[in-house]
């Protein structure tokens, strides 16, 4: 059973990585939907299609719901994926909670360090 103090570290790295992977999931659908806008799109104004969108140097046009949406899921790439990596910074340097990998543990008796030297086999 772990202890009362690492309960709560141990509650919080699921947490994160639950989060991690929620948000690593959302920016890539929202990036494919944008991509999916602009591929489709002409490259001249139509009735429907008049509003301009840049993509690697060429001009297509989208509808205005296009566009908004477009507008929306760029800003939520750019403030989740930064927001989730900086909780984590803060989470690892401030809390010491490990994230990733297995938390830190310290020797015993029974399982010693990797770092000492193991017997030879008798031979």
């Amino acid at each position: 059973m772990a202890e009362p103090d690492e309960t709560w570290r141990m509650r919080v790295r699921k947490l994160y990585r639950a989060l991690f992977a929620l948000s690593s999931v959302v920016a890539m659908v929202a990036f494919v939907v944008i991509v999916a806008d602009q591929r489709g799109a002409p490259t001249s104004p139509n009735a429907a299609q008049h509003v301009s969108v840049l993509n690697s140097g060429v001009i297509h046009y989208v509808t205005p719901v296009q566009a908004y949406r477009d507008a929306v899921l760029s800003e939520l790439i750019l403030i989740v994926i930064p927001g989730v990596l900086a909780l984590g910074v803060l989470l690892h340097t401030v809390f010491g909670v490990a994230l990733f990998g297995t938390p830190a543990r310290p020797a015993t008796d029974e399982q010693p360090l990797l770092d000492e030297p193991r017997p030879l086999l008798d031979g």
